[in-house]
């Protein structure tokens, strides 16, 4: 099953301050959605690379394998990682009945 939805991180971090532009995000006609400039992703990579060095300084961190494109087998993965208790999964997957959360 592939989902409409797919959530981010970010998309949830921006959910924080503003509603309406997770709504827009989740439920908004793509074909009206402006682009990032060259200074906003500027501001994503330097995300990015922070990201990767707080997630590089945790001990014993796992990511869920999958192919990226099917919300269930990452859903799955991650699954069997909580199951076998990892303290830190990053990049895990969610599943609502709409939305894959990534």
């Amino acid at each position: 099953m592939t989902y409409k939805t797919r959530i981010s991180s970010t998309a949830i971090a921006r959910a924080s301050r503003c509603l309406h532009a997770f709504y827009l995000q989740c439920y908004g006609d793509p074909l009206e959605k402006r682009w990032p400039e060259a200074g906003m992703l500027l501001q994503f990579e330097r995300g990015m690379a922070y990201e990767r060095q707080c997630v590089s300084s945790l001990p014993e961190v796992v990511e869920p394998r999958w192919d990226g494109k099917y919300g269930k087998a990452g859903f799955e993965s991650t699954l069997t990682l909580m199951n076998e208790g990892h303290p830190w999964i990053h990049q895990g997957v969610l599943l609502t009945d709409t939305a894959a959360i990534l």
